[in-house]
């Protein structure tokens, strides 16, 4: 087809909107709902970026009063990394504890709760 034959086409197969009131009250509810979408996404988009915002500021300011006391109080810095490098020595092992944990309550929940295919009786 060429361009006059499709443009042609187009303007031949135009569709005509006759006077229905319910159509446009449709169509009307419809625009407003795409536009309360548009302004609940635009809500949670200005609210994501305000938290984001709001972490970065506090974990500054954090990071700075860390700073500040390690420089001023270095005795006490020594004591904290040193506090510190323990509870991360004892993460494997309190790890293993934990994934033990889980894994016997998963396998006795597991025995303890029938499948549907049992719970039925033929």
């Amino acid at each position: 087809m060429s361009d006059k034959n499709i443009e042609e086409f187009l303007r031949n197969s135009r569709p005509e909107v006759k006077d229905n009131p319910t159509f446009m009250l449709r169509t009307i509810q419809n625009i407003e709902r795409v536009e309360g979408i548009k302004g609940e996404v635009d809500r949670q988009r200005s609210h994501g970026r305000a938290a984001v915002l709001a972490a970065l500021g506090i974990g500054m300011i954090a990071g700075l009063f860390i700073a500040a006391a390690m420089i001023l109080f270095p005795e006490a810095s020594a004591i904290l990394i040193k506090t510190l490098r323990d509870a991360l020595g004892a993460i494997p092992y309190s790890l293993k504890l934990f994934i033990t944990t889980v894994a016997i309550l998963a396998v006795s929940l597991g025995l303890a709760v029938p499948s549907r295919r049992q719970s039925r009786t033929f």
